[in-house]
């Protein structure tokens, strides 16, 4: 639990962050991954910086920065602070700030290492990634967007990447196949999306990708695509 300089109790809590007016004791905002820009519900670990910013944990993927005053993320803690020299793929480990200091300094948990950095330091790039897709394949075969197959050919794959070239070993992806997907796909670093045995229906690709920075863009539609019912499933068979 932390005060903002708005005079709120910020605490977290398993399923979200609750803040809380300490006068009235009302909720004046609830937030989980429904409706704000958490990573992840479990928010253990909260830090407030010398300019009021709050640094909330959200392991695995570090720390997200939240602007108190509008409850939006600003930032998320660089990628290159996660283990060693910016770019060190083989050393990714996500850290989390967990304490501050009155001199302005964030500590974090370090997974085997001590940091601590100053915020106002950072240099994070808030252009988000492009989004491209180079391939769309229905059984091994390249096609274009937008059309109908049979039963049978319902084995997609897509190749995708992100136009930004900071630090691009270090762009995350997120894809969702609407009418087949419950939700987005867990961060990774790998390009391709592979679906096998889809069943009849119609479908849409969509991507979102983060810079090295953890700064993510909007959703785009890539693909759509629909696979055709087997023959004794129409309404004429």
């Amino acid at each position: 639990m932390i005060e903002d300089n708005l005079g709120r109790l910020w605490v977290t809590y398993t399923y979200g962050v609750y803040i809380i007016d300490k006068k009235t004791r009302a909720v004046v905002q609830f937030m989980n991954t429904n409706n704000s820009s958490l990573l992840v519900d479990d928010a253990f670990g909260i830090a407030r910086d010398m300019s009021g910013y709050i640094w909330l944990k959200q392991n695995p993927f570090g720390s997200i920065c939240i602007d108190p005053k509008t409850f939006k993320a600003v930032a998320q803690l660089p990628n290159w602070l996660f283990g060693g020299m910016k770019g060190e793929r083989n050393r990714f480990e996500p850290v989390s700030v967990t304490a501050s200091s009155a001199d302005g300094k964030l500590f974090t948990d370090g997974h085997g290492d001590f940091c601590y950095f100053y915020p106002d330091s950072l240099r994070i790039s808030k252009v988000p990634p492009t989004l491209v897709l180079h391939e769309f394949k229905i059984n091994g075969t390249v096609y274009g967007g937008n059309k109908r197959f049979q039963s049978e050919e319902n084995n997609a794959e897509f190749i995708f990447s992100a136009l930004h070239f900071d630090n691009p070993k270090l762009n995350q992806y997120s894809y969702f196949l609407s009418g087949f997907d419950a939700d987005w796909s867990p961060p990774t670093s790998n390009r391709e999306a592979r679906y096998s045995s889809l069943p009849a229906g119609k479908y849409e690709f969509y991507l979102k990708a983060a810079n090295s920075d953890g700064i993510w863009s909007e959703p785009k539609l890539l693909s759509s695509f629909t696979v055709l019912p087997v023959w004794w499933q129409t309404y004429t068979a």
